[in-house]
């Protein structure tokens, strides 16, 4: 039996509830000299990093978690860039501007998610959006990182010039 106020809906997993409203996902947003970090899954494509809050979980504590299970890195959340709809209708994402740390080029890291992963991280020009690699809610999430990146620095509109955008970023984050 469900708990009080959860819902099963078509799509969930016989079993499974979640309170009615929005499916929310955070998406920790880690930018470099005009690009973001991106990785590739071994079978669902090129992705941002992005999960859901664990009960009474903040977007920025989400953010710093699924950042470190997913890339292995730890890095601070610097500011909630905003919250939009990503892909499917009743999906909202959180994006939350990510700083510190010393990054490499290229890297993998070992997810324990669904059975284990070999994740590879590479940075992904912004303003480029998601080719046909891309899993199709994380092309629309590119989308949406760059709008909100135009909307906090409009002079620094990524679609234009990315490097302009990145370069106001690198401003932002002490250690960058």
């Amino acid at each position: 039996m469900p708990a009080p106020g959860a819902t099963r809906g078509a799509g969930i997993e016989p079993g499974l509830t979640r309170l009615p409203g929005p499916v929310r996902k955070v998406c920790p947003v880690v930018l470099r000299d005009g690009a973001i970090l991106a990785f590739r899954h071994p079978r669902a494509g090129c992705q941002l990093v992005k999960g859901t809050p664990e009960l009474g979980e903040t977007a920025a504590r989400t953010a710093s978690r699924e950042l470190r299970e997913e890339s292995g890195l730890t890095l601070t959340p610097l500011r909630h860039l905003g919250r939009l709809p990503v892909a499917v209708p009743g999906m909202v994402w959180d994006f939350v501007l990510m700083q510190g740390g010393i990054i490499p080029d290229r890297f993998a890291h070992h997810c324990d998610d669904d059975g284990g992963h070999l994740f590879r991280f590479f940075w992904h020009p912004l303003g480029a959006g998601g080719g046909r690699e891309w899993h199709l809610a994380h092309v629309h999430a590119l989308r949406q990182v760059n709008r909100l990146l135009v909307r906090k620095h409009p002079a620094q509109d990524t679609r234009r010039s990315p490097m302009r955008c990145a370069r106001h970023a690198r401003q932002a984050l002490p250690n960058a």
